[in-house]
């Protein structure tokens, strides 16, 4: 995973980082679709690959609404991409 700062484009996706609880908790977003995808009681474990772990929540999530597993683009986990938020 690399950070990037470039604007977004219809197959990108947000995440917004919650604690709820005490528990860190993700919120992905596909800027294109809005369908969002909540990943709850991350931890460091799971993001040391976090293109992996989205990747298979992303999958997990289309299956399950019973959507096919391409709708929102590939899911490689080598195409996640961190960007940086400006302020």
């Amino acid at each position: 995973m690399r950070l990037v700062d470039e604007p977004a484009g219809e197959d990108d996706w947000y995440a917004n980082l919650l604690w709820i609880e005490r528990r860190k908790c993700l919120l992905l977003t596909h800027a294109g679709t809005l369908f969002p995808v909540f990943v709850a009681d991350v931890r460091k474990r799971d993001v040391t690959d976090l293109g992996v772990l989205v990747a298979d929540r992303v999958a997990a999530a289309l299956a399950d609404e019973r959507l096919p597993s391409d709708l929102l683009g590939p899911l490689d986990p080598s195409r996640w991409i961190s960007c940086s938020i400006g302020s």
